[in-house]
């Protein structure tokens, strides 16, 4: 698989709220109605033509809420075909969205609705910053050992890897804290 450029977004929120699912409908075609949530990182491939550039998304699924890093960030309102479990209306998302400088669509991994058009408006998006120089992409030198890279790239490299150990330190302490408070809400054993 060829591509001009390799982008890795995270699909970041609580359990239950369709990542998942959202990600199998782009990438598998599929919904399944029900199926077992598990804690931690899945990583899924994706391959889609912006500007006529084909771009190859690693798209990260986190059960982590809300990032400590400025990047690209879209508010994503899955479920829309449940119109009627409706928990915030579409204009208040869509304001949340503005006052926030976030893009924002509303999808729904059982219809298949807008579903592609989210990641390719949010890989349009980075693809425009990164044309418009607002971020960096290493360029070959990616590839070399962190010694044999330029400096910009050794830097970006760094912070990149801070920014990842925050976000897997956050999501394991988020998992172990509602594994605690399953067992703090757990009724005690019966014991004979």
């Amino acid at each position: 698989m060829e591509y001009d450029y390799m982008f890795k977004l995270m699909v970041i929120g609580d359990l239950d709220v369709g990542k998942s699912s959202l990600i199998r409908r782009l990438t598998e075609n599929t919904f399944e109605e029900s199926h077992e949530e598990k804690l931690g990182v899945a990583v899924h491939s994706y391959l889609v033509n912006v500007e006529a550039m084909p771009i190859n998304l690693q798209i990260w699924n986190l059960e982590i809420q809300r990032p400590d890093f400025k990047m690209t960030i879209m508010l994503v309102g899955n479920k829309c075909d449940l119109e009627n479990k409706r928990a915030v209306t579409k204009e208040e998302a869509e304001q949340l969205a503005q006052q926030n400088g976030l893009l924002f669509v509303e999808t729904s991994a059982a219809t298949a609705q807008n579903v592609a058009e989210a990641f390719k408006r949010t890989t349009a998006n980075i693809l425009q910053k990164l044309q418009g120089g607002v971020i960096h992409v290493p360029h070959a030198c990616i590839f070399r050992p962190m010694e044999q890279k330029c400096s910009r790239c050794r830097e970006e490299q760094a912070s990149i890897e801070k920014e990842r150990d925050a976000i897997f330190e956050k999501a394991l302490d988020i998992a172990i804290f509602d594994r605690l408070r399953e067992r703090e809400m757990a009724p005690p054993a019966l014991t004979r």
